[in-house]
């Protein structure tokens, strides 16, 4: 009789272990999506994983956590994930434990200023954006390359700048240094000159004269005189400042580090973040005979390019005529 009892004990203690494991390997399918999305921050409960994954996952699933997570003693790990309908109970639940998160995208747009990149930036993260400007002090060389990273979301604003400093790093390649030596000038320039063509074009083909020409200014130690610059000055030192569609003589005549119509060469940092491809559009031009240029009032977007002083006045007088007449006085 004792040896029938012992037997029974056996036997529904191997099947509940069966059970367990069975819970622990099935795949619950996570409702009407393939994968949900959970994201868990260091004050994250097991009640706050329920409530945000309820009517998501089957309720089996989340029974089964709530009883290992007290067994384990186990709290959810700060972390995004992604759980997929293909993952078993106890898969998902050692990710969710363990902090395996899934990346994120984090995309940093092209011709933003810093502080509206750090913006962007700190959207994608448990973060604020002081802490983001608080850490990037750590990093004075860093350019902010306009790009889609995958980072993972628990990563510290030091973290990402690192991330981002390494893409920074290994997009100039040794071929690319050759070619800004070429231009005599180093990687943290070529991009400084190339947020300038930026700024000043949108075309492609009149990037690659802007290009040019203040390669050719550089060469022969004029100063930029680049509208763009004198607006950023504007702008910086007078932050509630209305849009600016006109320079003045008077702005131009700022006593600001990043004006290039008062200081010699180029600005100190990029105006604003830029893309590789106009950077890769600078490393490749070279100075040629341009000296001037002017907005074209004929051809929106584009230049009228000049070699001479006086070529360049003709232009600017055409340039100047047709904004009285659209009445743009500043």
């Amino acid at each position: 009789m004792k040896r029938l009892r012992w037997l029974t004990s056996l036997a529904i203690g191997l099947a509940a272990i069966v059970a367990v494991a069975l819970v622990a390997e099935r795949k619950y399918p996570a409702g009407p999506k393939d994968i949900v999305a959970l994201t868990v921050d260091a004050e994250t409960t097991w009640q706050a994983v329920e409530d945000q994954l309820d009517g998501s996952l089957q309720p089996w699933v989340l029974k089964h956590w709530a009883w290992r997570a007290k067994k384990d003693n186990r709290q959810p790990h700060p972390g995004h994930y992604r759980l997929r309908h293909k993952e078993s109970t106890l898969a998902m639940y050692r990710r969710v434990t363990l902090g395996y998160e899934d990346a994120i995208r984090v995309r940093l747009r092209g011709y933003q200023s810093t502080d509206a990149a750090l913006e962007d930036i700190a959207s994608h993260f448990p973060h604020e954006k002081s802490a983001f400007s608080e850490a990037l002090q750590d990093f004075p060389d860093l350019v902010l390359m306009p790009n889609t990273y995958d980072m993972y979301w628990s990563s510290s604003p030091t973290k990402v700048f690192q991330r981002l400093a390494r893409e920074y790093d290994s997009f100039w390649d040794e071929s690319r240094k050759m070619k800004a030596m070429a231009l005599s000038l180093e990687p943290s320039e070529v991009v400084v000159l190339a947020s300038l063509v930026q700024a000043e074009s949108k075309i492609l083909s009149d990037m690659a004269t802007v290009a040019s020409l203040y390669l050719t200014r550089l060469a022969r130690g004029m100063k930029l005189e680049s509208d763009p610059t004198v607006i950023f000055a504007v702008m910086d030192r007078e932050p509630g400042h209305e849009k600016i569609r006109r320079v003045s003589r008077a702005m131009t005549k700022l006593d600001h580090p990043y004006n290039t119509y008062q200081i010699n060469g180029l600005p100190p940092k990029p105006l604003a973040t830029v893309d590789s491809h106009i950077i890769d559009l600078v490393l490749d031009a070279r100075p040629g005979e341009y000296l001037f240029m002017c907005a074209d009032p004929d051809r929106p977007g584009h230049h009228n390019f000049a070699k001479t002083h006086g070529g360049h006045i003709l232009n600017k007088l055409k340039y100047v005529a047709w904004l009285n007449g659209q009445g743009i006085y500043r």
